[in-house]
């Protein structure tokens, strides 16, 4: 795939899934999913094209449930791989897609049973955020706010919004712990730098992580 047109496509993508109308996602979806590049691209971000429409607690029309299912067979090998997705993506589609539970490829059954080794923080705070992961399996917490420190000073704006997810998800659920205070400062000043300053930078793709970390924001016990 050509990178400038799979740049092109996932822009498009994502400022599809900022629109408040279902209606005007699915046209641009069907619009999308007519090229090879298009179908590719919602392959790789499918759990965010899910996560559109677990948020508006609505599923979409037949016709693109059954486009998207298409992508699945056409392209499998697009998908995103961590076994996170294995775990809590089956059910969405069964949800969201109307898939039959007999056609999809379960996940190890043991899958659930483990902690997360490989630190993947898109893929975790997905699971957050589709409600699919439980404090217990949450990460390190100091660990995932030095890592989302690191992240804003290297101006990786999208990784540093998927690990904002994950610490203010971990924060809601420490008590005592000698960094709390510390942190709870550090997620004061980045939900003012995202409200008032990261805005201002350009691209769909980073509009749609900053919609989503604040509305997580929103509906998470906050203390900070």
């Amino acid at each position: 795939m050509n990178w400038i047109e799979s740049q092109d496509t996932s822009r498009v993508l994502y400022g599809l899934l900022l629109e408040e109308d279902p209606a005007v996602v699915e046209k641009g979806l069907v619009f999308v999913l007519e090229t090879v590049h298009g179908a590719r691209t919602i392959a790789r971000h499918l759990p965010d094209v899910l996560l559109y429409w677990y948020l508006k607690q609505q599923t979409p029309s037949q016709r693109v449930q059954q486009r998207l299912l298409g992508v699945l067979v056409a392209h499998e090998q697009w998908l995103p791989d961590h076994p996170l997705y294995d775990e809590f993506i089956p059910p969405l589609l069964v949800q969201l897609l109307n898939c039959r539970p007999d056609a999809i490829e379960c996940a190890n059954p043991a899958a659930g049973s483990k902690n997360v080794t490989s630190v993947d923080y898109e893929a975790v705070s997905r699971a957050i955020l589709f409600g699919r992961m439980g404090p217990e399996r949450l990460l390190k917490y100091v660990e995932v706010a030095r890592e989302a420190c690191m992240f804003f000073l290297k101006g990786e704006f999208v990784s540093a919004l998927h690990a904002l997810v994950c610490l203010k998800a971990i924060h809601g659920n420490v008590e005592h712990n000698a960094y709390r205070e510390t942190i709870a400062g550090f997620l004061r000043d980045t939900d003012a730098f995202v409200s008032h300053q990261l805005g201002l930078v350009s691209g769909s793709r980073l509009a749609w992580e900053i919609a989503l970390y604040q509305s997580f924001s929103s509906t998470v016990e906050d203390s900070c």
